[in-house]
């Protein structure tokens, strides 16, 4: 929330370098609005990281939300891999000692983010973990959605419940998909 200038120039240096890596490689096919929104997520969560333990901020790591490795198809697993070693390339080593973490992470994100819609055209305008959402099931028949106060995520029911009725979402994030 309260990022000095420094970390806000350091994001956005780091995040068009990845950016420009991606297109010189050729590694991104079709739109690549999705991909980048969630390279930018994880540029995000690596600074947050290296100022918690620098500066002793309150930032608690998404990595025990559930990220599906083991049910990935061997070809995700691969682009996983290339990106998180495009991604310590570009952020170098002290923001990404590890790239299996990197990797593990962009698993997480794709189980777990939410496309934050913008308010008047619910277009996206970023992506965010939000890990009491991420709790929620999903359905093909949600009776629930997601919906956007600026940055911050709100859960409202789209049919009467009773109690104890399980509370679900779809499954996809309608406006990434247009």
């Amino acid at each position: 929330k309260n990022w000095k200038n420094k970390h806000m120039q350091t994001f956005a240096m780091k995040t068009k370098q990845l950016e420009d890596a991606i297109r010189e490689r050729g590694l991104a096919h079709g739109s690549t609005r999705p991909l980048f929104l969630t390279l930018r997520l994880i540029i995000r969560l690596l600074i947050y990281r290296e100022l918690q333990v620098k500066e002793g901020s309150k930032f608690t790591s998404p990595t025990n939300l559930e990220d599906h490795w083991f049910d990935l198809p061997g070809k995700r697993v691969k682009f996983y891999a290339q990106m998180a070693t495009l991604i310590k390339e570009t952020v170098g080593d002290v923001l990404c000692p590890d790239t299996k973490e990197v990797a593990r992470l962009l698993g997480m994100i794709q189980c777990n983010a939410l496309a934050v819609q913008g308010q008047d055209d619910l277009k996206p305008i970023g992506m965010g973990i939000y890990p009491d959402q991420a709790l929620v099931n999903h359905d093909a028949d949600p009776n629930a959605v997601i919906v956007f106060d600026g940055w911050t995520a709100m859960l409202r029911t789209t049919k009467d419940l009773s109690p104890g009725d399980e509370i679900k979402i779809d499954y996809i994030s309608m406006p990434l998909t247009r």
